[in-house]
């Protein structure tokens, strides 16, 4: 016969266990924090950090629009569609020669 079987040692030190009469058993002091902080996923640095450096570039970036736009603001559009044909021709082809 087998006098090392686990299960049948399992078996008897489940059934020497009382419970009726004993205290319930309490979770040790901060057992519960410990737990609950190691479920957190794991913060990833660099991410934040580039979450954060785009977050705080986007103000940067409206300003300098805006300063652009008013430093070089477009000419507003000649009213083309009010020309006739031949001032709307020499109003294009002089453009194009202007430009190098």
């Amino acid at each position: 016969m087998n006098t090392n079987n686990p299960w049948k040692r399992l078996a008897d030190a489940a059934s020497r266990n009382t419970t009726g009469t004993e205290a319930p058993a309490e979770m040790p002091f901060g057992f519960d924090t410990r737990v609950l902080a190691q479920l957190r996923p794991q913060r990833q640095l660099t991410a934040e950090l580039l979450g954060r450096l785009a977050f705080d570039a986007v103000p940067v970036a409206a300003v300098v629009l805006v300063a652009c736009w008013l430093t070089v603001r477009p000419e507003p559009p000649v009213k083309l569609a009010a020309m006739d044909p031949v001032t709307l021709a020499d109003v294009v082809f002089a453009e194009e020669t202007e430009e190098p």
